[in-house]
């Protein structure tokens, strides 16, 4: 049996809703996808899934006095993971 040991890394994109809609913003989240990817291959590391977490900001002191209210967010979240020897285990 195998064992692994698993990382994941949050896939920051800087990307408007409007341009996620044209080719050019397309082009940009897939370069960055890619990026993430064969980086991480290229240490060892094998893509293993996809997480979407929701992630709720709560407004700090000053936000609260202005009556913000929380908001939420998914963040994404990339897992990879590596094949470790018994001496590890």
């Amino acid at each position: 049996m195998s064992n692994y040991e698993y990382k994941s890394v949050h896939l920051g994109l800087d990307i408007t809703e409007k341009e996620s809609t044209k080719p050019s913003g397309i082009k940009k989240l897939e370069a960055t996808i890619d990026n993430v990817i064969n980086n991480m291959n290229d240490h060892g590391w094998e893509f293993h899934s996809q997480i979407e977490l929701p992630l709720t900001i709560r407004p700090g002191c000053i936000g609260s006095l202005f009556s913000s209210g929380s908001t939420t967010k998914n963040l994404t979240v990339l897992v990879f993971r590596r094949e470790i020897g018994d001496e590890m285990v």
